[in-house]
């Protein structure tokens, strides 16, 4: 009797250890590429694995009867059942999953402003009656002079040309924005202002940011960042034109027209300037 025991004990731990072995390859309905990392789950079990580089699987089970689910970004899911007879092993063969178009719900990209009661930062803005009645002539950084901790000058002797500094970060430290996208240069970060001249004329608002901040972050935006915002396109329908000059002999004509909401929904805005003299 005890050598009858020893052997029944052999038998039902042999049983109790007993795994199977589901293999297979997952490629693409339609191409028949190979897919990689597919998970695949022995339902209602913590068993599963992942295909390799080739679509090919192995997963262990540890019954004899069972499902598996397939399951890929992209694809619709599958589910495959197995089941083992004397073997311990089985190989589906290959498994094609099917792709599965998948609808986004619409996303709306809007230039945005820092918020000065939300944002923990130093925040000024400038309307666009401040900019016209205070910038004149000059290069547009000279208007930010007004505001602490912002310091700007001519430099080159050119029209136009200036240098900023927030905080003491030169220009390649400071972010220039427009309309809430970087335009710096890829190089060095630097901006030649004078390149900028006739943006005046369509600022609505002008934000200044001293230091950096979660809004209105450029790469290189450490000292600070100059967000402008121009103007949208106006309904009413009009235009104005406009002649300066100036005790030095610089000269400037602008013309804005707009369009007004025409019968079709659209709206057409122009703005354009001609700046003349000796610097």
């Amino acid at each position: 009797m005890k050598k009858v025991f020893v052997v029944l004990l052999v038998v039902l731990s042999q049983q109790l250890w007993a795994q199977f072995v589901v293999t297979g390859r997952v490629v693409d309905a339609e191409s028949g590429q190979p897919l990689s990392n597919v998970q695949i789950v022995v339902t209602g079990s913590s068993s599963g694995g992942i295909t390799n580089d080739q679509g090919v699987f192995s997963v262990r089970s540890e019954v004899k009867k069972g499902t598996l689910q397939f399951a890929f970004v992209g694809y619709q899911a599958k589910f495959l059942s197995f089941s083992f007879s004397e073997k311990p092993s089985l190989n589906l063969g290959l498994v094609q999953l099917s792709s599965q178009i998948v609808s986004l719900d619409e996303v709306t990209i809007s230039a945005g402003l820092a918020d000065r009661s939300m944002d923990p930062v130093s925040v000024t803005e400038i309307d666009s009656k401040t900019i016209r009645r205070q910038l004149n002539d000059k290069p547009l950084p000279l208007l930010f002079n007004t505001t602490p901790g912002v310091y700007s000058t001519t430099s080159g002797g050119g029209s136009g040309d200036a240098v900023l500094t927030i905080r003491g970060f030169k220009q390649d430290n400071i972010g220039l924005l427009l309309n809430g996208v970087p335009v710096n240069g890829v190089e060095n970060g630097l901006v030649y202002w004078s390149n900028w001249q006739g943006l005046t004329d369509a600022s609505a608002i002008i934000q200044i940011q001293k230091g950096p901040g979660v809004a209105n972050m450029a790469a290189n935006a450490v000292g600070g960042s100059v967000n402008i915002v121009t103007y949208n396109a106006d309904k009413p329908k009009g235009g104005n034109f406009a002649y300066q000059i100036t005790s030095y002999g610089n000269q400037k004509i602008s013309l804005a027209l707009n369009s007004g909401k025409m019968l079709n929904g659209w709206n057409i805005s122009f703005l354009g300037s001609y700046e003349n003299g000796s610097g």
